[in-house]
């Protein structure tokens, strides 16, 4: 049983029937028509097709196909009666087959058998399967293959190469057009198709479809231009009309006149020349623009790409064509108009357009070749849609208002046009009144045309004349309004584009004094109906993006005080909301722009700044919890959720405050809980670090104990994570193992040496378990070091103490088990080098030694740390700190210094000052692995 057949059979090996297909059926269905006609042909001959009764009886030739005999006439006998026909019926008995066995002659030897048929499939069944597949694209990618191959290797081939005794017409190629068109379905090849059907072939990109239906229009065009040929030169009366018997054919109503070469030529056989194929293939003769129009519809649906200039080159195809053929049905119209306007309007944000390549098409270098930015317009996209705009009108199409709004969109969405873009788009709401004005749209520009004008000088950047321009604006939509134009009375959000016009271009004074005058106009309106007295015309209510507007533009300021008028705006909003706006809400983006300003913009460097943030953030957790669900979105938008919270973290973090790890673990808590029913807040690795940084820069005494509990929950929730074949969001990393031996080694707490030396334990357990982002680094064991180095002092009820000798003698004992690990190289590159050798060298100098065990030690440290070539500015800092003059001087000496007394003493009479030895003055061998721009930077 081969694999075909094991695919329809289920479980229990029963057969199942194959799923229904029509395309295949119908493909069935033409294969068997054809088979059915061979089979008929086969059986009556070649030439005596034709003979069969029923078929001259239905061929809508009448009996133009019969050899006319003389005594017809005489005898007038009408066409009706031509099957009894005296010389019919005798040639009929003369050419038909022998007597049968029985000695009867069988007058029925040309009629069909049930399982022939005497005429073949013509071009309307060749198009009802091209149809079938076309339609079928939407559920199979492969479809369209079939369809081109059914007209490629069947329709076009000549029947002498293979083909098949049918003609394509424009029909044809149209199907198969729409075949590759079909079959777009969101696929841009940046990963698997959207469609549940997974194909084993690699499946076509909308792209690539696009352009295979591109090809077909190439063959539908050479089509064209060839059967136009054919009909000029079958337009004219001469004696290539003949036929064989010497008469003229008849020219049709249709100017469907065929020349006799043109007869010997065809591929088609004489069952399928009928009138009514004829008649089909004269209404399917002629381009149809919507050929194009549904290749323009696909262009402005495909994401993967920069289609504007090809957009206008299969514009600039169509009436080229149209031309060529005089063929009106091809030339564009509105719709294609539209539909290229809004693919040029969706390429408009690409900064380098392919509309450079197009309108630089004629030059001899390319844009590449020149100097990079030197030809580049970003008007581009906007020439390209006023082009189009111009088009219509010179061909007398009344462009309507969505075409309008088309062409300002393109300029609202242009990066970087900034004035230009601006005033273009000015220029045509201006034209678009003057049309109206002569009578040449019907629609004088309206509401959403001033808007968007509005937009684009909003962000223009000219601070002295985007504000201004746009309240123009807005006056001049009120003085149309008042006299009688229709939809063009300004709403909020002309209003909105105005304040934003003023704010984002460094006037937000002026656009914080229109929101209150709006805010002022409406309140007073609402006072008034209260008192039963209405209004003529409703004063414009702000919403929530005109407040945003001007809080985002505060806090953006540069000036100290934006955060606090931002606040001011704030409270104004929420006073709005509270006293009946419901709709005008407070969202994340009202609340995190302050958070910013005062963590990470101009305001953070002001003494109160994190209780500001902090208390603007426990105010939105709040409001959350009573209802208002959009301070905290349950998806990651354009800011995440989670950076109001790290970042009021962090802004007590960096100024080593003394409650930073209190408000790490209060916004951690917070977020655990919130992250149980929103997924954005879920406590993530850089969470974490946050709330670790805050622990290692608030120096309290249990600040360690507290990080390293943290790291514990992590390390638990990558265990759980695991255990469930999942991802873990809270994974250990190098950084979150240091900050919680920072945490220790800042901490007053007498354990913080073995607190750090646990920390790098469970550094390097978690990397033997596999956790590459958590591997033991030069660093952790430094920082192990640095713990000990501080463990001369504790606290001890409030006050800072000097440790006990036990203790300071333990953590002694570490960092030597510290240095003899890092002598042994634990891990690749993992060794001793300056900063290790540096910092045990400051534990023999503030630990509370004996002094043979603390001179010996950093003694036999320097001298390894000669040996190894890593003497920096740092370790000969720390050894002149340790070791009493003398010793020092013995120790350089000892070590290979033969440079103490070229410049006389080097110690003065008491013995207890030494002349200054430079690190210059040092061998070059005891530096050679130590980086020379460091020792600059640290001196």
């Amino acid at each position: 049983m081969n694999n075909n057949q094991n695919k329809y059979r289920d479980r229990g090996n029963k057969r199942r029937e194959p799923p229904y297909d029509p395309a295949r059926e119908a493909q069935d269905m033409l294969e068997s028509m054809i088979e059915k006609h061979e089979r008929y042909k086969e059986r009556v001959g070649e030439t005596d097709i034709w003979k069969n009764s029923g078929y001259a009886r239905t061929s809508p030739h009448d009996d133009d196909w019969i050899l006319e005999d003389a005594d017809d006439e005489e005898i007038g006998y009408d066409d009706d009666y031509i099957g009894s026909n005296s010389s019919y019926q005798k040639w009929m008995k003369e050419t038909s087959p022998s007597s049968t066995a029985d000695g009867e002659a069988n007058s029925q030897w040309f009629e069909p058998r049930p399982d022939e048929l005497t005429f073949p499939p013509n071009t309307i069944n060749y198009n009802s399967v091209l149809n079938a597949w076309s339609r079928a694209s939407r559920y199979d990618p492969y479809s369209a293959i079939r369809a081109e191959k059914i007209l490629l290797e069947r329709m076009e081939r000549p029947l002498s190469e293979g083909g098949d005794a049918v003609e394509p017409d424009a029909l044809s190629y149209s199907l198969v057009i729409h075949a590759w068109l079909r079959g777009c379905r969101g696929n841009t090849g940046h990963g698997p198709p959207p469609s549940s059907y997974r194909p084993r072939k690699r499946n076509f990109t909308d792209e690539e479809r696009i352009y295979k239906a591109i090809e077909i229009v190439d063959r539908l065009e050479a089509w064209a231009r060839e059967a136009h040929a054919h009909r000029m030169v079958g337009n004219g009366r001469s004696d290539s009309n003949r036929n064989s018997h010497g008469d003229y054919l008849e020219e049709d109503d249709d100017d469907d006149d065929y020349s006799e070469d043109d007869l010997v030529d065809t591929k088609q056989s004489f069952s399928r020349s009928s009138s009514y194929t004829f008649r089909q293939h004269n209404k399917a003769r002629d381009l149809d623009v919507e050929v194009y129009n549904s290749i323009l519809v696909a262009f402005s649906r495909e994401q993967g790409g920069d289609h504007a200039a090809s957009v206008m080159k299969l514009l600039d195809r169509m009436e080229r064509i149209a031309d060529e053929l005089d063929m009106p049905s091809v030339r564009p119209n509105q719709r294609s108009y539209n539909v290229a306007l809004d693919v040029i309007a969706k390429s408009a944000m690409i900064a380098n357009t392919s509309l450079a390549g197009y309108y630089y098409k004629d030059k001899k270098e390319t844009i590449s070749k020149k100097r990079p930015g030197h030809h580049f317009n970003p008007l581009y996209a906007g020439r390209a849609a006023e082009s189009i705009l111009s088009r219509m009108l010179a061909r007398d199409f009344r462009p309507d208002a969505y075409t309008f709004a088309s062409v300002l969109n393109t300029y609202q969405r242009i990066p970087n046009g900034k004035l230009d873009a601006a005033l273009a788009a000015d220029a045509v709401v201006r034209g678009m009144e003057s049309l109206h004005l002569h009578g040449k749209i019907d629609q004088p520009p309206d509401v959403f045309h001033y808007t968007m004008v509005c937009a684009c000088w909003s962000r223009s950047g000219e601070q002295g004349v985007a504000g201004e321009r746009c309240s123009e604006i807005l006056r001049h939509m009120q003085q149309r309004d008042k006299a009688g134009f229709p939809r063009v009375r300004p709403n909020i959000r002309t209003f909105n584009a105005v304040i934003d016009s003023h704010a984002y271009n460094g006037r937000v004074a002026e656009a914080e004094d229109m929101l209150l005058s709006m805010v002022d106009n409406y309140e007073s309106s609402a006072a008034r109906s209260m008192d039963g007295i209405e209004d003529e015309e409703l004063p414009v209510r702000p919403d929530s993006f005109s407040f945003n507007a001007v809080i985002q533009q505060w806090a953006r300021t540069r000036t100290p005080e934006g955060g606090r008028r931002a606040e001011i705006i704030l409270d104004r909003m929420l006073k709005f909301h509270y006293a009946g706006n419901a709709d005008v809400r407070p969202d994340e983006r009202s609340f995190s722009y302050i958070i910013y300003h005062y963590t990470k913009g101009a305001g953070r460097m002001a003494p109160d700044a994190p209780d500001r943030a902090l208390k603007l953030l426990r105010k939105m957790i709040e409001m959350y919890r009573q209802g208002y669900t959009e301070l905290m979105p349950s998806h990651q938008n354009r800011t995440n959720p989670i950076f109001a919270f790290t970042s009021v973290i962090d802004a007590h973090s960096v100024l080593r405050r003394n409650d930073s790890g209190l408000v790490g673990a209060e916004l951690l808590e917070s977020m655990t809980k919130l992250g149980e029913k929103l997924e954005s807040l879920r406590p993530n690795t850089y969470a974490c670090l946050s709330v670790l940084y805050g622990w290692s820069s608030c120096g309290s005494i249990d600040a360690g104990e507290r990080a390293t509990e943290l790291l514990r929950k992590m390390e638990a929730e990558m265990k759980d994570a695991a255990s469930r074949g999942e991802e873990s969001i809270m994974r250990t990393t190098q950084r979150c193992y240091i900050l919680a031996q920072t945490a220790w080694a800042r901490s007053q707490s007498e354990n913080k040496a073995t607190g750090a030396l646990e920390v790098l334990h469970m550094m390097e357990k978690n990397y033997a378990e596999q956790n590459l982002e958590a591997r033991p680094t030069v660093q952790a064991y430094s920082m192990v070091l640095n713990a000990c180095a501080f463990a001369d002092s504790v606290e001890v009820d409030g006050k800072i103490v000097k440790a006990s000798p036990k203790q300071q003698m333990k953590a002694f004992q570490i960092a030597e088990v510290i240095m003899s690990r890092l002598s042994k190289e634990p891990y690749p590159n993992v060794k001793s080098t300056s900063m290790t050798y540096g910092t045990f060298i400051k534990c023999c100098g503030r630990l509370d030694l004996p002094n043979n065990i603390a001179q010996e030690s950093a003694s036999r440290a320097f001298a390894d740390c000669c040996r190894t070539g890593y003497v920096s500015d740092f370790v000969f800092t720390q050894l002149r700190y340790a070791l009493p003059p003398e010793k020092f001087l013995n120790v350089l000496a000892q070590n290979g210094y033969k440079n103490l007394n070229s410049k006389g003493k080097s110690l003065s009479r008491d013995g207890k000052r030494i002349r200054p030895v430079r690190l210059d003055d040092l061998p070059d061998e005891w530096k050679r692995c130590v980086d020379r721009n460091a020792n600059r930077s640290n001196r």
